[in-house]
């Protein structure tokens, strides 16, 4: 790891097994992960263009909301907002909706962690009976193919591709947003097939095949 400043922004360095140079913003801190095939020396001049891109958007960064599960809250499945109820169950598992209710079944209702993990389950199971559709329609309109998807909790990222194995892994916190942002998300992912960066060529495509992604977009990043 390497700190390294610049007009008086720091940045937090890192090598990782990734592809490509990324700047991350956050509330605690400028992230770059580093491929392991490039200098810090690189990665310091990379950083250095970013600058001014980062002082402009530093104070743009939504604080997000820490959830904590609890009987009462609001909650959003697919873009619907329901109420969360807490239940103590031996046998039943993950949740179901009733009447604009979500009923989330644990173990333990005063553990943070089992509720979590019940609802991240419960998303999951949602983007499994959603997402089949989705990617087949996407796939046939691009003529892309994938080999897979798989569903995992991440901080940081919508999604993922993985260029070599065309394999696609999706958050499941997209469940919780409306149907037409997992519609981008995965059209996003399919696109990396074709062309792994984001660059012109990217966006191009992007445009062509789903005309109003960066709507959906900023709706997703909301």
């Amino acid at each position: 790891m390497r700190i390294f400043e610049k007009d008086g922004i720091t940045f937090i360095m890192e090598k990782k097994k990734v592809k490509r140079l990324s700047l991350t913003l956050k509330k605690d801190g400028n992230f770059v992960s580093v491929p392991l095939s490039v200098s810090y020396a690189e990665a310091e001049k990379f950083v250095s263009e970013k600058t001014k891109w980062v002082k402009k958007h530093r104070e743009t960064i939504p604080i997000k909301k820490e959830e904590k599960y609890l009987s009462g809250d609001e909650v959003f499945i697919l873009g619907e907002k329901l109420i969360l109820e807490i239940f103590f169950s031996e046998k039943k598992k993950k949740a179901e909706i009733i009447n604009g209710r979500i009923f989330l079944y644990v173990k333990n209702p005063e553990d943070y962690d089992e509720r979590k993990k019940a609802f991240s389950d419960f998303c999951k199971d949602i983007l499994m009976k959603e997402v089949p559709a989705i990617l087949r329609e996407h796939e046939e309109k691009t003529g892309l193919s994938s080999s897979g998807v798989r569903y995992r909790t991440m901080k940081s990222r919508w999604g993922s591709c993985n260029v070599v194995t065309k394999e696609i892994c999706l958050n499941t916190a997209l469940a919780t947003h409306p149907i037409e942002c997992l519609s981008y998300v995965i059209m996003h992912e399919i696109i990396h097939i074709a062309e792994p960066s984001h660059n012109a060529r990217f966006k191009a495509l992007m445009t062509h095949y789903m005309p109003d992604w960066k709507e959906r977009k900023a709706i997703l990043n909301k």
